[in-house]
């Protein structure tokens, strides 16, 4: 896979960041951008063997590091649901041979300073009004779809499909105020020019999308854009207005790139195929030659060296072969004698032959 640039595939890639930080990454620190650089390390060498990234590009990289992050805040919240519901002796399968990492977080979880956050943080939950159903995918993604599709206004219309759904009166108002402000802006631009089109109205509302969701939303101060969860920030580096948009997760992948990924997932489905097939072929052939043996062992009435391995699986019946003809008159094979030992080992038999 080249790079996490691939909308199909960042699902899979986020599901195995948060499986690599559960398993492998020790959680004695506040965020993981706090660990250690040792235990950072730990999800990239998970990953490495299965995903390919430049490592020069910042935004592939960022965008990995945001997200485990994200995904090492999830697992904390998910431990400390474990341990109000089970106490200490709910630990997760994840914990096992890391015993003393779950040790830690209950005594952190008892802590007054961590009890007094959390109580804090509940109260902030509590005065959010609005709440997006657009699941783990990146909003910005939703809004990269939508300006593929040609839609006007991809910004305003992904805060749609991100956040209004029946029954939810307070995004809906807000986005019928965000419908109203744009019709209003429109109308403005028509009394300064008459002779503007439908198309060229359009283009400069569309430059203005993230003013429309500060007005509506209230603008707070820094980087982040209310409505867009972290799916973008305000680029303080442009004009006063700080209307560009910045994605936080990687763009698309061009079609070039896509038509690689495609080959290189085929080829390794080839090559796959082809060493299950020679693996039977080998088994197979390791069954004959032990039926053979077992053959020869019978005549000679000795006693065989013992059956084959149990994960090997039987083949089909052996054809007779010419390579060890079966005994005659003028040839006959050495019989045991008083002084032949019980058991004869088989590779000391073909050296006979």
């Amino acid at each position: 896979m080249k790079g996490p640039k691939v909308q199909g595939v960042n699902s899979l890639l986020v599901k195995d960041i948060g499986s690599a930080i559960r398993s492998l990454v020790g959680m004695r620190a506040r965020t993981f951008h706090d660990l250690e650089q040792s235990e950072q390390w730990k999800v990239w060498n998970a990953l490495s063997p299965w995903y390919m990234w430049d490592n020069n590009d910042i935004v592939t990289v960022r965008w990995i590091m945001d997200t485990a992050q994200a995904r090492y805040k999830e697992w904390k919240w998910q431990c400390h649901n474990v341990y109000q519901e089970r106490g200490p002796e709910g630990m997760p399968t994840e914990f096992y041979g890391r015993e003393d990492e779950w040790a830690f977080l209950c005594t952190h979880f008892e802590s007054d300073a961590f009890k007094k956050l959390s109580n804090a943080n509940k109260k902030n939950r509590g005065k959010k009004t609005m709440h997006h159903h657009s699941g783990s995918s990146p909003i910005v993604y939703i809004m990269e779809d939508l300006r593929n599709k040609g839609e006007p206004l991809p910004i305003i219309k992904g805060f749609e499909q991100s956040y209004v759904r029946p029954g939810d009166e307070v995004a809906t108002k807000k986005y019928e105020e965000m419908l109203a402000l744009v019709k209003s802006r429109k109308t403005d631009l028509k009394k300064i020019n008459p002779e503007a089109t439908e198309e060229e109205m359009m283009e400069i509302i569309q430059t203005q999308q993230i003013d429309v969701l500060d007005a509506v939303l209230d603008k707070r101060k820094g980087k982040e854009i209310r409505g867009m969860g972290r799916a973008g920030e305000r680029d303080l580096s442009q004009s006063s207005s700080g209307s560009t948009l910045r994605s936080r997760a990687p763009p698309n992948q061009d079609r070039e790139r896509i038509e690689r990924l495609e080959r290189e997932v085929r080829e390794y489905k080839e090559r796959t195929e082809l060493a299950e097939v020679e693996s039977a072929w080998y088994r197979n052939q390791y069954t004959t030659v032990n039926s053979r043996m077992d053959q020869i062992f019978s005549r000679l009435g000795l006693e065989p060296e013992g059956p084959a391995p149990p994960h090997s699986s039987p083949g089909p019946p052996p054809p007779q072969s010419s390579l060890i003809p079966p005994p005659t008159q003028s040839s006959p094979p050495p019989l045991p004698t008083q002084s032949s030992p019980a058991f004869v080992d088989k590779d000391q038999f073909l050296n006979l032959y």
